[in-house]
């Protein structure tokens, strides 16, 4: 699955794709709510791509996936 996310200063765009190119989930989501709304799409789907907008605020939205799949993987490595 391929997680997309679109990131702009007050909402963000996130769809999850199939790999053969169809959606199987989209939702703009407010930006502050970020962690807490991607926390759910990782439970739900098996991401193995992610691809991110270079426009606004795409840097501080790079920092906080990278935070956020560092403490997936260190909830993954406790159980």
């Amino acid at each position: 699955m391929i997680l997309a996310l679109d990131p702009g200063s007050v909402k963000t765009g996130v769809a999850v794709v199939h790999k053969d190119g169809s959606l199987a989930w989209k939702k703009v989501i407010q930006t502050e709510d970020f962690e807490k709304e991607m926390q759910g799409v990782l439970d739900a789907y098996d991401i193995g791509v992610i691809v991110m907008g270079n426009g606004t605020h795409h840097k501080e939205m790079q920092q906080r996936t990278v935070m956020l799949l560092k403490e997936q993987i260190g909830r993954a490595s406790c159980r």
